[in-house]
C-alpha cells in the first residue's frame, strides 16, 4: 500500500470513527430526553488553576447526568452499558468500529473466524459456573493515586472523553451491587516527570478463589495461543516458534518469586528479604522507589536464567504470565529510564549472548499457574508452603543465596571489571 493510499484509509477510519460517535450522542440523547434529561456539550474545561499549578478535572457534567439517567431509567448496568455504546436490536455490536464485512475480508484464512465475527456482531459472552461473591467492604485507593491525583485524574479523564470509560457517581454501587471496586494506582511512566505523567494500574480485588476467571467456565473457552521471541539479532518469530529445550513456568507475589524447570523438576524459590519486603509495602503505599510490579517480573525472568546456562542448552523458552511477557520483551523495555529496569535487561541480554541462549514467552492463565503461585507466596503463610510442597513432591529445590541487591552487585561486576566479549554470531534458524 501507498503512503498516500495509507493516509487516505486513516482519514477514512477517522470520519467513520467521528460518525459512529455523533450517532451515538445523538441516539443517548434522544433516551435521556425522555426522561427530562438533556446531555451535555463536550466542551468542559480539562482544569482549573490550583495554588500549586493547574489542577486536571474529571468531565463532571455528564457525570452528574448520565448518573441521574441511570437512576430515573432504573436500567441494570448492562443495559445501561448497552444503551451508552448505541448497542440495539438491529446492531448489536458493542464497537461499532469493528465491521463485520471487514472482518471478513482480512480475517479469512483465520481458524476462528467465525468466533472472532460472534464477538464482533454481539460481544464476549462469559459462560460461568459460579456467580463471584459481591463485595461487602470497598477498599480505598493505593497512596500513590493520592500523592498523584493529578496525574490520575489526567489519565481518567483522557478514557473518559473518549467514551472508553464511565465515571458515575457513587450512590449507584447500591442501585448495582455486582460492581467490583478496585483501587486505583499510579506508576512512573518511563523516564517522563512523574509530577505530570504516570501509568494507571488497579487491583482486581476478588476475594481468593472468586476471581471472574476462577468462576468462568474454562471448558467453553477457545484457547488461542500467541507466542513471541527475542534474540540478540532481533529475529522475530510468529506463529511457529523452535521447539524449547528447557521450558518454565515462573510467578512472582509481594513475598518472593519462584521459577519451574519443568522438564528437570527442579523448584528455584526465592523469598524476598527484608529490606526488599519494606521496599515493596512503600512502594504500595505511594513511595516512588522503583520497585513496582514491572521490577518483579523482570526480577523472575532473571531468576531462572542460570538453568539453561547449566545445562548448555541453546534456547531457555520461559512460560509465563501476560504481564511478564511484555517485560521479556527486552527491546521495548530498553527505552524505560529506570536504572533499575535497564540494568535487569542488559543482564539477561549478557546472559543470552555469553552462554548462547535465546529467550522467549507465551502467556499462561493465572489458573493454570497455581503451582509457581504458590512457590512465590511460601512466605505469605503456611498454607501455602504446604501446597507447593505437595505440587513438587520429589522435586529438587533450590533457594538462590544472592538477593536482589547481590543481582545488582554481580552485573557491577560483569560491566566493570571483565571486558565482555563479542559474542559468537551463530544462525538462529539452524536452532
Amino acid at each position: 500500500m501507498s503512503s498516500n493510499a495509507a493516509a487516505q484509509v486513516h482519514v477514512n477510519a477517522r470520519v467513520r470513527s467521528d460518525l459512529i460517535h455523533k450517532t451515538r450522542r445523538a441516539t443517548l440523547s434522544k433516551n435521556m430526553q425522555r426522561l427530562g434529561l438533556s446531555l451535555p456539550s463536550e466542551s468542559y474545561p480539562l482544569s482549573s488553576p490550583g495554588a500549586d499549578g493547574p489542577e486536571f478535572l474529571l468531565n463532571s457534567p455528564p457525570q452528574r447526568a448520565l448518573s441521574e439517567y441511570a437512576r430515573r431509567s432504573r436500567l441494570s448496568l448492562a443495559a445501561f452499558v448497552a444503551s451508552i455504546r448505541g448497542q440495539t436490536s438491529s446492531d448489536y455490536r458493542p464497537n461499532k468500529n469493528m465491521v463485520p464485512v471487514v472482518i471478513d475480508e482480512l480475517c479469512n484464512d483465520y481458524r476462528h473466524l467465525d468466533q472472532l465475527k460472534e464477538i464482533v456482531l454481539n460481544g464476549v459472552e462469559v459462560r460461568l459456573r459460579a456467580t463471584p461473591s459481591r463485595q461487602t467492604l470497598r477498599p480505598p485507593n493505593h497512596g500513590s493515586a493520592r500523592d498523584r491525583i493529578n496525574v490520575l485524574r489526567t489519565n481518567i479523564r483522557k478514557e473518559q472523553d473518549a467514551w472508553r470509560c464511565l465515571v458515575r457517581c457513587m450512590d449507584l454501587l447500591k442501585q448495582w451491587p455486582e460492581i467490583v471496586i478496585s483501587p486505583f494506582g499510579v506508576v512512573d511512566k518511563g523516564n517522563e516527570d512523574a509530577t505530570s505523567s504516570g501509568r494507571t494500574i488497579h487491583d482486581l480485588s476478588f476475594p481468593e478463589g472468586s476471581s471472574i476467571n476462577d468462576c468462568t467456565d474454562q471448558d467453553r473457552l477457545t484457547v488461542v495461543v500467541a507466542r513471541a521471541t527475542h534474540t540478540p539479532s532481533k529475529r522475530r518469530y510468529f506463529n511457529t516458534l523452535p521447539v524449547p529445550d528447557v521450558v518454565i513456568e515462573m510467578d512472582a507475589s509481594d513475598f518472593g518469586l519462584c521459577a519451574l524447570d519443568i522438564s528437570a523438576h527442579e523448584a528455584l524459590t526465592c523469598q524476598f528479604t527484608a529490606p526488599e519486603g519494606t521496599l515493596i509495602r512503600n512502594f504500595q503505599n505511594g513511595e516512588a522507589n522503583g520497585f513496582d510490579i514491572n521490577y518483579c517480573e523482570l526480577l523472575r525472568v532473571r531468576l531462572p536464567s542460570k538453568c539453561g546456562a547449566r545445562a548448555g542448552l541453546p534456547t531457555l523458552h520461559v512460560t509465563v504470565d501476560r504481564s511478564t511477557y511484555t517485560s521479556a520483551s527486552t527491546i521495548p523495555q530498553l527505552s524505560l529510564g529506570k536504572t533499575s529496569y535497564r540494568r535487569a535487561i542488559r543482564m539477561l541480554n549478557w546472559w543470552e549472548t555469553s552462554f548462547q541462549l535465546r529467550f522467549s514467552a507465551s502467556h499462561i492463565a493465572g489458573v493454570d499457574n497455581t503451582r509457581a503461585d504458590a512457590g512465590s507466596r511460601i512466605a505469605a503463610n503456611s498454607s501455602f508452603a504446604t501446597q507447593f510442597a505437595s505440587l513438587t513432591r520429589d522435586w529438587l529445590q533450590v533457594s538462590p543465596t544472592v538477593d536482589i541487591q547481590g543481582l545488582n552487585k554481580i552485573w557491577q561486576r560483569i560491566s566493570a571489571l571483565t571486558p565482555l566479549p563479542t559474542p559468537r554470531m551463530t544462525n538462529t534458524a539452524e536452532r
